[in-house]
């Protein structure tokens, strides 16, 4: 911050106030005058910005994107011919709306026409209802701001009047940004009042002829350029803009590869009492009411995206010399006002810092925008607009045409249909507070969403009115409503299932219905009896060999009949079993022998290559003399069920150590929301190194279905798959998407008649396989997820035929668990923002075996909870919610 900033950030407000008036309109400037230049010499060179603007208009000829409107509601006793003499008479004065813009020798240059009468059609809809006319009005104003220009034809204005009744016109007005911008409206405006007001008593127009027109500034403007005057202000950009990234706000539809500008608009009043509580603050701080809205809107765009470099458009007027005072042109100009937000300021602190930046963008706002995005060079990507993607303004232009004598003027507010930016965000003072009007463009975001934003937009402007001294990531940013619907009712999965485990389910179930087939694998199975008295007698042998409460057991074995009965059996002995897949590389398996070392492993002869092995193939005779009774321990639903090692893709493999207590839930919950009955088979081919395997090996075992393994490798291969459905008559199974994909491309998918059920997780699941599986089957379709640390699945989704839009939600907590969208301050996300997913609810694990340090890490505290230790599993997993709550 250079002294002079330093000096203006301590000038008391009323003198900061007075100061940025001076800087805005006739502030630090090149030394030289504005000439008047020999209107006979030709074609002149544009300014910069109607450079800029003549080249977007050569690439879409037809697109009304930066047509500015002025429409106005006239209410009163009106002198037609007075007006429309008052309109063709600023025509006249000002040279701009008689410009023609043509190309010579591939140049755009700017040529002044002659003067011709200006003519304003009226058209008269006294004779329809109101109703009528009201809707007329608006459609005839919409269609002519949509209306595109020819910049070649030297007529820059449209101007026409409609007739309501005797005493309500609404006068509609069109330019092109070429030949206007804001302040040339409030220009217009108040010279067709006092102009209007002289011919309505027969006198004559109250104003000189202009000694300056807006050609002159722009051939000066470009003499100022290369004088090097604005070298200081181009060198402070660069530096200050050096290195940016684009803003990502979260969106509700893919960008478009190329900006479209089309739009829509959405328009609030924020309370009076909030207006000035925050002028009070801004004041106490030396500030304006704009740098606190500024400062305000960047941490919003900072909580929405999560990125700390925030970068926000800010038009000035760009008229700073007194000479451009009352000219009609494009004078507006961009600052690009560029705030940290790292380390999560109090709002205070963030007010002070977004002052002295913005007092040191207007020391240095002589440098055109058109000439940084020159010199600076971003990467030119044509989804979204340089230097910025969103737009502020604090509008305070005020016109005079309100004194007219006998008669009213009121804006006519209409959608544009179009947007110059990702937003525009643009705010005024008024009478009953402060008037928000958010631009949008449609090709990203909803309606919807946009009301939402402002919602939370005036809940942190109240936070920041009461609790300015707050970190600005402790302040609120939901409405209540919407906190209680994503942290309690989104989260009001109480269910009551009795106090069960998996082993004590089947071996009810192996009671009542014993001879029922159990277990399927090629040509060999098992019945209900069969399997509980083989898994028990293997059990007993277990607890003979030291496995206790807890104690890890590995499997090594491929998929196979003696799998099921050796993690049954295990469960029985109250062990923990630990997959071991043959498949996996061997340094792999070594590592995890190493790393949690088994009390024992169960395997078959052709993998004895580790210690504490128990082979199946060598146990036989004395399996057979075990007792075939329940084992009978008493297990508790903290104690360990399995543990799966993470693929290891962010870092060492661990292994998550998943309770009884969480996956009992978790199969009683599946059971109670897509049931299966006795008559169902449920085909088991995920490699069972991945948790779900484990809902597909015990589901159909503690409802009295068939559970059907698949051969080894069969998993990866749609044919087989194909036929193993067809033969066993399989209702349920499940993929992961890819695999889907190749499944539902395959030709025998169509003779799979007896599937019910397909479940996909473990990848995301696109819209577009969700409707090429509803295009070759019949069955149900549920997108499902879950970390390895969260005994399998914690949400569902049944996925619709018709209806879905944009991508697959992976839907809503399963029984008994919690789901949370939080920010990098723990702090819940509003609905459609994305943010980190934590897990919380009794399907936690107990965390990873023999890491306490990384425990303690990825399950933190319960911020939401009053229960003692409870805790949340940080997934790294990004999500956000939609607008139905899923």
């Amino acid at each position: 911050m250079g002294d002079r900033a330093k000096q203006i950030a301590n000038l008391p407000p009323d003198k900061l106030r007075t100061l940025l008036r001076q800087l805005s309109n006739q502030g630090a400037q090149p030394k030289d005058v504005i000439k008047r230049q020999d209107r006979s010499a030709g074609g002149f060179a544009l300014s910069f910005a109607q450079q800029r603007l003549w080249f977007l208009h050569q690439l879409d000829p037809a697109n009304p994107s930066y047509n500015l409107s002025t429409h106005l509601r006239l209410i009163g006793e009106l002198d037609v011919d007075a007006l429309t003499r008052a309109i063709d008479e600023i025509v006249r004065r000002h040279e701009v709306f008689r410009t023609s813009f043509v190309a010579r020798e591939g140049e755009p240059v700017q040529l002044v026409l002659p003067h011709s009468q200006h003519d304003t059609p009226v058209i008269d809809l006294t004779t329809s209802s109101e109703s009528e006319r009201k809707q007329e009005a608006v459609r005839l104003a919409t269609a002519e701001a949509r209306r595109p220009f020819d910049l070649a034809s030297g007529q820059l204005l449209r101007s026409s009047l409609v007739r309501l009744t005797e005493t309500e016109h609404a006068l509609l007005l069109s330019t092109h940004h070429i030949i206007f911008d804001a302040r040339s409206a409030a220009v217009f405006v108040n010279e067709l009042a006092q102009i209007y007001t002289a011919f309505s008593a027969n006198k004559p127009s109250p104003f000189p002829e202009l000694p300056l027109q807006y050609l002159d500034f722009s051939v000066w403007q470009r003499e100022a350029m290369e004088s090097d005057a604005l070298r200081p202000h181009l060198d402070y950009w660069r530096q200050q803009l050096a290195d940016m990234n684009v803003l990502e706000l979260p969106v509700d539809r893919p960008r478009p590869a190329v900006f479209s500008l089309r739009g829509a608009q959405h328009r609030t009043v924020f309370p009076k009492e909030l207006s000035a509580s925050l002028k009070d603050l801004a004041q106490s701080e030396g500030s304006t009411l704009f740098m606190l809205l500024l400062a305000a809107f960047q941490l919003l765009l900072h909580r929405y995206s999560g990125q700390n470099d925030i970068n926000v458009g800010v038009p000035i007027a760009g008229r700073d010399r007194r000479e451009t005072e009352d000219m009609i042109g494009c004078f507006i100009n961009m600052l690009v006002m560029r705030v940290d937000l790292t380390g999560s300021p109090t709002f205070r602190q963030l007010l002070r810092k977004v002052k002295t930046i913005a007092l040191e963008a207007f020391e240095h706002q002589q440098a055109p925008f058109e000439q940084l995005v020159t010199l600076l060079q971003p990467q030119r990507n044509l989804s979204t607009t340089p230097l910025f993607q969103v737009m502020f303004q604090l509008k305070n232009i005020r016109s005079d045409a309100a004194g007219i004598p006998h008669l009213s003027i009121e804006p006519l507010e209409i959608d544009r249909g179009r947007a110059q930016n990702d937003l525009s965000l643009e705010m005024s003072e008024e009478a009953n507070g402060l008037s928000v009007s958010i631009e949008y463009a449609s090709d990203l975001f909803d309606h919807d969403r946009i009301v939402r934003m402002m919602d939370h937009f005036q809940v942190l402007l109240n936070e920041i009115a009461v609790n300015p001294d707050r970190s600005s990531a402790d302040l609120k940013l939901l409405p209540e409503a919407e906190r209680v619907r994503l942290v309690e009712e989104f989260n009001a999965t109480a269910e009551h299932y009795p106090s069960d485990f998996i082993h004590h389910v089947i071996e009810r179930q192996a009671r009542l219905t014993p001879s029922a087939i159990a277990v399927e694998f090629e040509n060999d199975r098992l019945t209900y009896r069969e399997l509980d008295e083989r898994a028990n007698r293997l059990a007993h042998y277990l607890i003979a060999r030291g496995v206790e409460l807890d104690s890890v057991v590995g499997v090594m074995m491929e998929r196979s009949i003696e799998m099921v009965v050796s993690l049954l059996a295990i469960l029985k002995a109250g062990g923990a079993y630990l997959p071991l897949d043959p498949e996996l590389p061997g340094e792999r398996l070594r590592f995890i022998l190493s790393d949690l070392k088994p009390r024992a492993v169960l395997t078959k002869q052709q993998w004895t290559n580790a210690t504490a092995m128990i082979v199946f193939d060598d146990i036989e005779d004395e399996l057979s003399r075990c007792e075939a009774s329940c084992p009978g321990i008493t297990i508790f639903p903290e104690n360990l069920a399995y543990a799966i090692y993470t693929s290891g893709s962010t870092g060492t493999p661990k292994a998550a150590a998943n309770t009884h207590g969480a996956i009992a839930n978790r199969l009683l919950w599946m059971q109670r929301v897509m049931r299966l009955e006795t008559q169902d088979a449920v085909v088991q081919k995920t490699p069972f190194s991945f948790d779900v395997s484990v809902w597909e090996f015990f589901w159909p075992l503690m409802t009295g279905a068939r559970l059907v393994v698949a051969k080894p490798g069969g998993h990866r291969d749609p044919h087989y798959l194909a036929e193993l459905f067809n033969s066993k008559r399989v209702t349920n199974a499940h993929f992961v998407p890819s695999m889907l994909k190749a499944f539902v491309e395959h030709d025998g998918v169509d003779q799979c008649e007896s599937l019910k059920k397909v479940m996909c997780s473990g990848e995301a699941l696109s819209l577009e396989l969700q409707q090429r599986f509803f295009e070759r089957q019949q069955a149900e379709l549920h997108n499902l997820y879950g970390p390895t640390e969260a005994a399998v699945d914690v949400t569902f989704w049944e996925c619709q035929r018709v209806g879905e839009q944009h991508l697959v939600p992976i839907g809503k907590p399963v029984g008994n668990t919690q789901m949370f969208i939080l920010d990098a301050y723990m702090q819940v996300v509003p609905v459609g923002v994305a943010g980190e997913l934590y897990i919380g609810g009794v399907q936690l694990a107990r965390g990873y075996l023999g890491q306490a340090a990384l425990t303690a890490e990825r399950f933190v505290p319960h911020p939401f909870s009053s229960e003692p230790g409870a805790r949340l599993y940080k997934t790294g997993d990004l999500a956000r919610y939609r607008a139905g709550g899923e």
